[in-house]
């Protein structure tokens, strides 16, 4: 005859399992113990879940920091490109006997 307890870890284990599998993982990382083993008998769902939910505003605010600076770096990129354009158009009107070197040196920078 099987103990009720013994079920109980089972059923947390296919808790977790029943996650998308690379959320899933993450949340598994984070439950491991030292030795790498999940103490699933120390969890009540309620800690289960609540790693879960920590987990899943982990994953949010990781993914929101990528599209941030993602946004940035082309933010960057492109302010960049307008103060080179700027500047080679002052260089242009500064000293017109150079125009020939400017005019190729813009259609490198816009190609």
């Amino acid at each position: 005859m099987e103990l009720p307890e013994n079920g109980l870890e089972f059923w947390k284990a296919k808790f977790i399992d029943g996650l998308p599998p690379l959320f899933a993982e993450r949340v598994k990382k984070t439950l491991r113990d030292p030795q790498g083993i999940i103490p699933y008998n120390n969890y009540t769902y309620g800690k289960l879940i609540g790693a879960c939910t920590q987990e899943g505003i982990n994953l949010c605010n990781e993914l929101k920091l990528s599209r941030q600076l993602k946004i940035d770096k082309l933010r960057e990129r492109s302010q960049l490109g307008d103060f080179v354009h700027s500047l080679v158009y002052q260089m242009l009107l500064k000293a017109p006997n150079m125009r020939l070197l400017s005019l190729n040196t813009i259609d490198l920078i816009e190609g």
